[in-house]
């Protein structure tokens, strides 16, 4: 996010990477499968910190893999508080919104990237949108 322009164009990967957005947004090939988020070789190394990996990772696809590191999913539920009337008597309860077992999903493993994007069931259960 800090690099220049100069910086772009002097890192190989990173200008791979605008050549290839640039291609998907005029109507070529997107070889990000629809993804709005990628990593590099950061997610290995700082594996155990990694905000995505401590959010909950979910690798789709083998050849997505490129660093050989694990799923971090969890099942998580999401509850909201409820006010019921039972016998006469209001009572708040807990009623479950939903469920999601990681927060990202792998598209695509290209070169040292790994692309991806919301899963779907925690954009459901969320109701986050699919692009922030």
């Amino acid at each position: 996010m800090k690099a220049t322009e100069k910086d772009i164009e002097k890192n190989q990967g990173m200008s791979d990477a605008i050549k290839a957005a640039r291609n998907a947004l005029s109507g070529g090939i997107d070889y990000s499968n629809g993804a709005y988020f990628w990593d590099g070789a950061d997610i290995k190394s700082n594996y155990k910190n990694h905000t995505k990996v401590k959010s909950g990772i979910h690798i789709t696809d083998p050849a997505h893999n490129v660093y050989g590191i694990s799923d971090s999913g969890k099942t998580k539920i999401l509850y909201k508080t409820v006010k019921k009337k039972v016998d006469g008597h209001v009572k708040t309860v807990q009623e479950e919104v939903g469920r999601y077992s990681w927060v990202y999903e792998s598209t695509a493993g290209v070169g040292g990237t790994i692309f991806w994007r919301y899963g779907r069931d925690w954009v459901t259960v969320t109701r986050a949108k699919e692009y922030r």
